[in-house]
């Protein structure tokens, strides 16, 4: 155990005894030696968006809410051109952009608390231990809410019927298909879906959790290359690409499941995430307790359909636009 961590625990006190009970302190990780219980990471979320700080000048007044919000512009449609016979001129076409709003909204942790006095019987940093869990617990939100709307977004397994996938209808191409067993045909098929839009957006990086990691791992040397197929074999899985495009991997098998990869365009072409308040750490004493929370203020928002795909590694290879061909 750390010999210092009781000294760090009742610094602590001190400080919240010198009458800053309001003080604020960033999460950070802990370091003090304690038994794990589970894995845990940063959220991914974060590794895809682009998280760009805002200031609360920067909010709009709007008149159906006074909920924190910022109202963005959207880059417009143009009617392309064309050609005229001469002597004649162009026709008219309104010039103007649609908006769209970008809603705040505040993740907290719950109120931990303890008696001052059992602060002092623990070997272990009382303070950077939780503040490095509720770190996390934040980050799992953002995560969890994330995948959600990119789930939601893409609609349901191989379905090309547009009367039922509004995804199909808007950007000309499903959102979630099967692409067969995981080999390297499949691979760079799954990295199509954000190509094959309408929109025709480069697709920018993949997340997958880390079992995936071991399929692709397992391929065999005419699919992964002999150098490469060996270095694995010994080595294990040390790529940071797949089929060319950077990836996460993550441990959240509940968000991310097996033999699925999501890919996803670069940040600017998939919506926002705005950190007002970014993860903060309040501690706060009040008569013999101590008490501990954690919080944020962000504002994020998935606009672009075409932004994003999802991949399922079983079945046959579904295309990704129906009337390109049916599944083989």
């Amino acid at each position: 155990m750390d010999p210092t961590a009781k000294i760090t625990n009742s610094n602590l006190v001190s400080k919240l005894d010198s009458g800053d009970l309001g003080q604020l302190k960033e999460a950070q990780e802990g370091v003090n030696d304690y038994l794990r219980i589970r894995a845990r990471e940063d959220g991914f979320a974060r590794g895809i968006m682009e998280a760009r700080p805002v200031t609360p000048d920067q909010f709009t007044k709007q008149v159906d809410t006074d909920m924190p919000c910022i109202v963005k512009d959207m880059e417009p449609n143009s009617t392309g051109a064309f050609s005229i016979p001469f002597g004649q001129g162009a026709g008219d076409a309104y010039m103007g952009a649609p908006r769209y709003r970008i809603m705040f909204r505040r993740n907290s942790t719950e109120r931990y608390r303890t008696d001052i006095a059992k602060l002092y019987t623990y070997d272990a940093d009382l303070k950077d231990l939780f503040s490095d869990l509720l770190l996390k617990d934040l980050m799992d939100e953002e995560d969890r809410k994330f995948i959600g709307r990119v789930d939601t977004m893409l609609g349901d397994l191989d379905d090309s019927d547009t009367s039922t996938n509004s995804r199909l209808n808007t950007v000309g191409a499903m959102g979630f298909v099967t692409v067969g067993a995981v080999s390297r045909e499949s691979l760079f098929h799954a990295r199509g879906g954000t190509v094959s839009t309408n929109r025709h957006l480069p697709p920018s990086k993949n997340l997958c959790n880390v079992l995936f990691l071991n399929e692709v791992a397992a391929l065999g040397r005419d699919s992964l290359g002999g150098d490469i197929a060996e270095n694995v074999f010994t080595n294990g899985w040390t790529e940071t690409n797949i089929a060319g495009l950077p990836t996460l991997a993550t441990i959240k098998t509940d968000l991310v499941p097996n033999l699925t990869m999501y890919t996803f365009s670069d940040p600017k072409y998939l919506g926002d995430f705005l950190i007002a308040e970014d993860v903060t750490v309040s501690f706060k004493k009040e008569d013999y307790w101590i008490m501990l929370r954690a919080y944020e203020l962000i504002g994020a928002s998935i606009k672009n359909e075409a932004g994003a795909s999802k991949a399922q590694f079983n079945g046959s290879r579904t295309e990704w636009v129906p009337s390109a061909g049916s599944s083989s």
